[in-house]
């Protein structure tokens, strides 16, 4: 087999372990949450979001800083989070049952980011 061949098949894995990640996400228990600080964060050629959001889970307080499973380097999807997160703003949040203190803001995922890296797999495989 061909390395690139190789190579790609193992790139078309990364969106597939992206969506998984998403799927086992969405069965998490969900609170509302706030977000307490938002920041798009220049670097060179691109950015990202930075967030921090507290929530409550059975009466204790937590804090997050975690956008989605998916969500990387920002790009496209990034910019447009400066619109959609907002400090003040409340949002859901999901959490994992056995660790509350791990969660992640419900409604966001990087779609794009995951057709980018299936392309370029399908290239390495061509």
């Amino acid at each position: 087999m061909n390395r690139y061949i190789a190579f790609g098949l193992m790139v078309l894995l990364i969106p597939v372990w992206m969506l998984v990640q998403h799927q086992r996400v969405q069965t998490w228990n969900s609170t509302m949450g706030t977000v307490i600080e938002s920041q798009w964060r220049q670097g060179g050629n691109k950015g990202h979001m930075e967030v921090l959001y507290s929530y409550s889970v059975h009466g204790r307080e937590y804090l997050g800083d975690r956008i989605s499973p998916s969500y990387g380097d920002g790009g496209v999807f990034g910019a447009d989070l400066t619109d959609r997160i907002k400090e003040g703003y409340e949002l859901e949040v999901l959490y994992r049952p056995a660790r509350p203190e791990r969660a992640y803001l419900s409604e966001f995922y990087n779609v794009s980011g995951m057709v980018f890296i299936s392309a370029l797999g399908l290239v390495l495989c061509i």
